[in-house]
């Protein structure tokens, strides 16, 4: 009997032993969310598209014309001025890591575009009367030049490139103390285009006001150096293609145009990455 005492008197204590231990077993320590945010600036290039204007009176297609970006000039008044910062040709970001080699962001590309006048192309389409008397008449594949009476076309304000972006992260190299270090950075862009389009039609002022025009596509490339841990400098080439099926040119609903865009886009950034939340 006392012999059966005993042992129960163990086996109880080595259940209870167990049962706490459990219970002050050190909790796994979570860590902070990480992200990043930068400010940069880009020169934009734009291939030969065909722009199609469509109003009352007319209805015609610009071909393959072409069209630059319209980088500020260096002012250290606007450049450094926190009020005009958004003027140049500007991108700004913010991004959330998901784990080491994957992170998600948003943000937008505020690029420029400017149809060249002055250029020779080729029209197809109608133009009445009551639209131009100049330029009254239907057209397959003539040509003309582009002059300010006939179209004046511009995303200047801007040809804004609003999209989630996810990156795939492949480190290429870290100091010793890990204070500094390069990254490679790949990944894809998808989005919307909100341009503020600029349009002159046969000396009729447009709106110039912001318009939800389409959709893009794009693919893009960086190198990031961290300096210090955190503080960051990337420079960034990328490729798309946007597809806007309904411009607005005037007051009117039912008055609009249509483009696709491929773009290349090369740009500079400085950065920072953070952790915020409670551990």
């Amino acid at each position: 009997m006392k012999s059966t005492i005993i042992l129960f008197l163990a086996l109880l204590t080595v259940s209870t032993s167990s049962f706490y231990g459990q219970d002050a077993a050190p909790k796994v320590k979570k860590e902070k969310e990480e992200f990043f945010f930068y400010w940069g600036y880009n020169r934009s290039a734009f291939a030969r598209s065909d722009i199609r204007l469509h109003g009352k009176g007319y209805d015609f297609t610009m071909h393959n014309v072409w069209a630059k970006d319209k980088p500020e000039p260096f002012d250290a008044k606007i450049y450094f001025n926190p009020v005009k910062l958004s003027i140049p040709q500007f991108n700004t970001r913010l991004g959330w890591k998901m784990n080491d080699k994957l992170w998600i962001s948003f943000g937008y590309d505020h690029m420029k575009y400017v149809l060249q006048n002055g250029q020779h192309t080729t029209i197809s389409g109608t133009i009445d009367s009551i639209a131009s008397q100049k330029y009254a008449g239907t057209y397959n594949n003539d040509s003309i030049k582009l002059a300010n009476d006939f179209v004046q076309y511009e995303h200047t304000d801007g040809f804004n490139f609003i999209t989630f972006d996810a990156d795939y992260v492949s480190p290429l190299w870290s100091s010793e103390d890990k204070r500094f270090k390069l990254e490679h950075w790949l990944g894809l862009s998808a989005g919307v285009i909100l341009p503020r389009t600029d349009v002159e039609i046969f000396s009729y002022e447009g709106p110039n006001v912001f318009n939800l025009a389409g959709y893009g596509l794009a693919i893009k490339s960086q190198l990031r150096f961290f300096m210090w841990k955190r503080l960051f400098v990337q420079v960034q080439g990328k490729a798309g293609i946007v597809n806007m099926p309904k411009i607005q040119t005037t007051t009117l609903q039912d008055e609009w145009a249509q483009q696709n865009i491929k773009f290349v886009e090369a740009f500079w950034a400085i950065g920072y990455q953070f952790r915020f939340g409670r551990p």
